[in-house]
């Protein structure tokens, strides 16, 4: 069974554009709202190995760009887009029970 840990709550999010950075053990991880649905990714681009939050996320997009060399990432599903990214980066479950947010490893 997953290990849910929570690492957030709902009224940490006033828009549906709001980014969390939060934390699961060794593991810095964004969470983010799409459409009413939470998602959380962990915040590492899979090919420079630097913060995706220090990127552009477009949420109209659907994606997020790393900083570094411009790679783009699903944010659904957190699926490399572009070059000169070739592998995903590791995503999150996520639950919502009562007013807290949970996430564990995929």
């Amino acid at each position: 069974m997953a290990d849910f840990r929570a690492v957030a709550q709902l009224n940490e999010f006033t828009s549906d554009e709001d980014v969390l950075v939060v934390n699961y053990g060794r593991f810095s991880v964004l969470l983010y709202k799409i459409d009413g649905e939470f998602f959380a990714m962990e915040d590492r681009c899979s090919h420079a190995d630097v913060l995706l939050s220090d990127g552009e996320i477009d949420f109209s997009m659907c994606r997020i760009q790393c900083h570094k060399h411009g790679a783009m990432f699903d944010l659904k599903n957190g699926q490399a887009l572009t070059p000169p990214a070739v592998v995903g980066v590791k995503m999150f479950a996520v639950k919502v029970t009562d007013q807290t947010i949970t996430i564990a490893p995929k």
